[in-house]
């Protein structure tokens, strides 16, 4: 619950707009956390790092592309990460996984 209420933060930034997570949405997001540390094997200092850089992104000359436009919630978060596609933001160690 603790990531949930972690990712909440994002994605009021992240999407704006949208409306904010009731109990049941938060409560579905914990559970992607989880099955990210417990199943992907991913621990939860990485996923927090992973979050904050993702936030901290800057967009690359000639491209309006951030990561934090494309991820708007847990479940996006994990496939984005579990296809390979989140490399840039995890240290080299752990992209054998």
């Amino acid at each position: 619950a603790v990531f949930a209420a972690f990712f909440a933060k994002f994605h009021k930034d992240w999407a704006r707009g949208a409306k904010e997570p009731d109990a049941q949405t938060l409560q579905r997001w914990a559970g992607i956390f989880e099955a990210m540390n417990r199943i992907d094997g991913r621990p939860w200092e990485e996923i927090e790092r992973v979050l904050n850089a993702i936030d901290a992104e800057k967009s690359e000359r000639n491209s309006t592309f951030l990561w934090r436009n494309n991820i708007l919630s847990p479940r996006s978060f994990r496939e984005r990460w579990n296809e390979g596609k989140l490399r840039k933001f995890i240290p080299e160690h752990a992209h054998d996984r």
